[in-house]
């Protein structure tokens, strides 16, 4: 019952968080185009992962979109879900037109959606166990999947969220930020690839060198003032807290 009320109190406050950004919100009919592609991708991670995983994975990462788009739009932002966000062929999310404080809290607001539907699906595998096995079972993968990938989202590699937040730190605190950070996690990577002969790892230490590139593309932006800054470093290291927290209580305890 304790993570019953915490997934439905953690529910409101999203809400409340971007409460202009939820109204309205829905996924816009596909174009010819978007189906080949949808259908490929769909193939594919099912052939990877399963049908079971390969499906929560696909939930979870609509799930992020829908966040983001959610906090873009609570902005004013004429922002809209992507068909197909796994492989897609356009943004819908007008990037260049968006301070990035706004993309930043926006990323932050994905992964915070992430933590808030594990904690759901928690409830729901535990109120469901016994009565409907199935559902369990499934909510019970959600839970699972749901903070690990919230977990490499919140990296300070870009794109994910947590690079975009360095990203927009370093436009405050100076333009190196990113890169040290992103340097930072090579580092640790490289080491626990190499110290557990994980091929998991390895892809990770390589999409780090992939954000590190990325990042010399990247415009650089007028001066963010410290004020707003200082805000988005404090709700990274509570969301990144909240999510490393609610791993080591329901998957290491």
């Amino acid at each position: 019952m304790v993570f019953v009320a915490l997934a439905i109190g953690y529910c409101v406050a999203l809400i409340k968080a971007a409460p202009n950004g939820w109204s309205g919100l829905q996924i816009p009919k596909p174009e010819p185009r978007f189906w080949l592609f949808g259908i490929m991708g769909l193939i594919l991670i099912v052939y990877l992962m399963g049908p079971v995983v390969g499906g929560a994975m696909i939930v979870l990462v609509y799930t992020q979109e829908i966040g983001q788009i959610a906090a873009l739009r609570s902005f004013g932002h004429p922002a809209q879900i992507r068909t197909n966000p796994i492989f897609p062929l356009r943004t819908q999310r007008y990037l260049d037109d968006i301070p990035p404080t706004h993309m930043a809290f926006a990323a932050l607001y994905g992964v915070a959606t992430l933590l808030a539907v594990a904690t759901l699906a928690h409830s729901i595998s535990q109120v469901a166990f016994g009565y409907a096995p199935m559902v369990s079972s499934w909510a019970s993968v959600i839970a699972v999947f749901a903070p690990a990938y919230g977990a490499v989202m919140i990296l300070p590699v870009w794109p994910f969220a947590g690079g975009r937040v360095a990203y927009t730190l370093g436009q405050s605190f100076g333009h190196p930020l990113p890169y040290l950070a992103a340097a930072l996690v090579l580092a640790v990577m490289i080491a626990l690839a190499v110290g557990y002969q994980s091929l998991l790892l390895g892809v990770l230490a390589a999409l780090t060198i992939r954000g590190i590139v990325l990042l010399q593309s990247l415009p650089k932006t007028p001066k963010i003032e410290k004020t707003p800054a200082i805000w988005i470093a404090g709700a990274y290291i509570f969301t990144a807290a909240a999510m490393f927290s609610y791993i080591y209580a329901v998957m290491i305890l």
